[in-house]
């Protein structure tokens, strides 16, 4: 017994929030989940490095903006889907610019609609999976004079080289109120580390990550049969809520909800048990459904609860 429970408390304090897995193969590009927002809640996107390579168009955003993601592909055949993507093909039917390709189009040009993007939840970025394959250009060396370089002066805060003063560089800068929570990248985010997006609001939050095939420029092909490596991946989605635990924040308000009723459905079982007891050789078939229905109705309640407790636990362990 001693065991089982250590054992249990080992595994039960791995996680202390809400992951979902994705992958390439999914049928659904997104994973969405409510959030409990709070100063210290946020959304972490990991990547299986192992296996995750190639690129990938990925966008963080509140349902509630869903409206501005994409942009209609025609507007004369309402047949044809909205447009999500930024692709050579779509920079060419002018739905975005050449500097978005890779990415998820934003669109707020409504004229009826003065939203800015800097006013919406979107964070989204061409995202590469593949750091290593990167070009690392090595920092120019300085010129090695032949006939000898200059003497660099003797004290560290004076240089003849200075034609102005220099102003310092601050160590932290802090956020202005007008600036956006979860700035979007402006290039090709290269995957390192987790993507962290902050939650601040509570809301039903999504993550959209579809693969991209990039063709660069520069990028010649070694023969008329070669095609550009479809990307791969795996990872997982990790909310961060007010609350610790891998419980789901849909679920969460569940939990208080079948303690209450539990207790409710007791009260109500033990004062008709009271009162059938009194009753003993009065009463009917009917009452006896009743009785069995009240006794279920507590299993029920100390199940549901019972099941979504051990999810909760999993952060209070830690």
């Amino acid at each position: 017994m001693a065991w089982s429970l250590l054992a249990l408390l080992s595994a039960v304090s791995l996680a202390i929030a809400y992951e979902a897995p994705f992958s390439d193969s999914d049928y659904s590009r997104q994973v969405c989940s409510g959030m409990w927002g709070g100063p210290e809640t946020y959304i972490n996107v990991t990547f299986d490095a192992g296996s995750s390579q190639g690129q990938v168009a990925m966008v963080i955003y509140e349902w509630k903006d869903v409206k501005y993601l994409g942009r209609v592909t025609s507007e004369t055949d309402d047949s044809l889907p909205k447009t999500y993507v930024c692709t050579t093909d779509v920079v060419k039917s002018g739905l975005c610019s050449y500097e978005d390709i890779g990415k998820f189009i934003l669109n707020t040009e409504d004229p009826n609609d003065q939203t800015l993007i800097t006013q919406t939840s979107f964070w989204t970025a061409s995202v590469a999976l593949s750091p290593t394959s990167v070009t690392e250009s090595t920092p120019p060396s300085l010129w090695d004079d032949p006939q000898g370089n200059p003497t660099p002066p003797s004290e560290d805060n004076t240089s003849p080289w200075l034609a102005r003063d220099v102003a310092p560089v601050m160590g932290h800068v802090s956020r202005r109120d007008n600036d956006p929570l979860n700035p979007s990248p402006s290039g090709t985010l290269y995957y390192t580390s987790p993507i962290q997006y902050q939650v601040r609001k509570t809301g039903y939050y999504c993550i959209a990550i579809v693969p991209v095939t990039m063709m660069t420029p520069t990028a010649a092909r070694q023969a008329s049969t070669d095609v550009p490596l479809h990307p791969t991946y795996n990872g997982v989605v990790l909310f961060k809520n007010t609350f610790d635990g891998e419980l789901p924040a849909g679920d969460y308000p569940k939990v208080n909800f079948y303690l209450i009723m539990f207790f409710a459905y007791t009260l109500v079982g033990l004062a008709w048990a009271y009162i059938c007891y009194r009753h003993l050789t009065e009463l009917l078939p009917i009452q006896y459904y009743l009785s069995g229905l009240i006794g279920f109705l507590v299993i029920e309640m100390v199940a549901n609860w019972g099941k979504l407790l051990p999810l909760l636990w999993n952060g209070l362990f830690d």
